[in-house]
């Protein structure tokens, strides 16, 4: 074996997935006793088990050959995996070609010294990895300076360290309430059939009980709304925080690695070529105060939900592009070239109409619905304040996106300004990882000579970038190389 290289088996765990997987041969066994016993009662039965017990070890021998044939080679090229028993495979992963590398230790996991270990390129499976293995602690040293890692503490690295209040700060404003009221109902779920569909009525009652005496004059089905999202919101923020926390980027070369995790740390080893784009992101109040905070998109990397998404959680517009030099100086942010044609007369971008219409239209059911059912009064109104909040602030940030939204090109790379839900982003990608660039106008702005551009990128899945409302003859040839000269 050369120097350079290092070969390793799976951690001994990886055996109990590989078992999984052959749980099917237990059968024999666990047949053979049942007829025994039933027929021959528990002489019958222990006349045999000595043949369940044999069939039960090589059960576990089986899964052990089969672990120990599996071996990994790794060095400066890439990754070599054989595995099999008969019949036997083998797997090359050129080093180059790997868009992410990471490693998770999970808290459940760090008495046995083993770590999840996964490979992704751009051409493997989109569901899951190229290679996904548990690891023993180490492999995973003697793997990370082979595939170019250096030491945390490398003088020759530029490394960015947010402070963990700053990492707080974002878990705050991208926590998802709706996505903690479902852990909390998967966990009542759970709770019951573990525990019996009479406990699980006990925490709904409880919860409905609680409600009522804090209501403070609130109807006790909007109060009841109301708490289901707060505490949703904190389940969601308290999980992204753990995530999120002991934050550190550092850039390698052409490495950008990312660690953190407060039980469970993760790290990750990003391509600069692989990666798809950055997407700064603002929402209506990060806006208003001239924060942003960033993500990085790239194939491999937020395949899963439990991803470090965010390099920098938030920052000024100065310490915005201070930090991206630092980490990514190719990703060039540049002043918008081409925006939204003007409104004639009164030379403004067009407004979101359809979304002040979505607005009106919410107004005149609340109005009839209010005449229709007054004795309704309290829990209508209050239902409409739920419903109004989220459009009001959707429509503040369309109107933000009609003066906002544009798109430059700088150094071959792009910049895309536009609006997508209740958030602002400004993407810069690349102009090797767009995939492709469509123009849609509807009849409107067939008329007036406009479009929507349509942006798609290399990243995992299906993904595009619209940016509404643009001259219709400069946008396409933005993207023009010949026509851009």
């Amino acid at each position: 074996m050369e120097n350079n290289t290092v070969s390793f088996h799976p951690h001994p765990l990886y055996i109990v997935s590989i078992l999984r997987k052959m749980i099917f041969l237990l059968l024999a066994p666990l047949l053979r006793s049942i007829f025994s016993a039933l027929s021959g009662g528990l002489n019958g039965w222990l006349q045999g088990a000595w043949l369940d017990i044999l069939m039960v070890l090589l059960f576990f021998l089986c899964g052990a050959v089969i672990w120990y044939r599996f071996v990994i080679t790794a060095g400066p090229e890439g990754f070599t995996v054989s595995r099999g028993i008969l019949f036997r495979t083998n797997t090359c992963i050129p080093l180059n070609k790997c868009s992410c590398i990471t490693a998770i230790a999970p808290f459940y996991l760090k008495p046995f010294h083993a770590v999840r270990f996964r490979v992704d390129t751009p051409g493997g499976n989109i569901q899951k990895a190229d290679l996904a293995l548990l690891l023993h602690q180490r492999s995973l040293e003697k793997i990370l300076p082979l595939i170019g890692s250096v030491p945390l503490h490398d003088h020759r690295t530029k490394v960015y360290t947010p402070k963990n209040s700053y990492v707080l700060f974002l878990s705050a404003i991208t926590s998802n309430s709706f996505a903690g009221v479902l852990m909390v109902s998967a966990f009542i779920t759970q709770a019951g059939n573990i525990l019996g569909a009479e406990f699980a009525d006990q925490l709904y009652g409880t919860f409905e009980e609680a409600t009522r005496l804090l209501a403070f004059g609130i109807p006790p089905a909007a109060a009841a709304l109301a708490y289901v999202l707060f505490f949703g919101w904190v389940l969601a923020f308290l999980f992204n925080a753990a995530r999120h926390l002991n934050l550190k980027v550092r850039r390698n070369g052409s490495l950008l690695e990312i660690t953190g995790g407060l039980l469970s740390p993760r790290r990750y080893l990003l391509s600069r070529q692989n990666i798809g784009f950055l997407d700064i992101r603002q929402t209506f109040l990060t806006y208003i105060f001239h924060l942003s905070s960033v993500f990085v998109y790239s194939v491999g990397y937020g395949k899963y939900r439990d991803e470090l998404d965010a390099i920098i959680p938030y920052a000024n517009r100065r310490h915005l592009k201070n930090r991206l030099s630092l980490l990514l100086p190719e990703f060039q942010l540049s002043s918008r070239q081409l925006s939204p044609a003007k409104n004639g007369l009164l030379h403004l971008p067009p407004l979101p109409y359809s979304t002040i219409a979505l607005v009106f239209a919410l107004l005149c059911a609340f109005a009839g619905v209010y005449t229709l059912f007054p004795g309704w009064s309290p829990v209508i109104a209050w239902g409409f304040l739920f419903a109004l909040a989220p459009a009001l602030w959707y429509l503040a940030v369309r109107t933000i996106d009609a003066f906002t939204c544009g798109v430059s090109y700088q150094k071959h790379c792009y910049t895309l300004r536009y609006s997508k839900g209740f958030h602002l982003h400004t993407v810069l990608i690349m102009e090797n990882r767009i995939s492709n660039v469509f123009t849609v106008q509807n009849i409107f702005q067939r008329v007036f000579g406009r479009c929507d551009l349509l942006v798609f990128s290399y990243t995992e899945g299906v993904r595009f970038h619209r940016i509404r409302n643009l001259p219709a003859k400069e946008a396409f040839s933005l993207f023009n190389p010949e026509k851009r000269k």
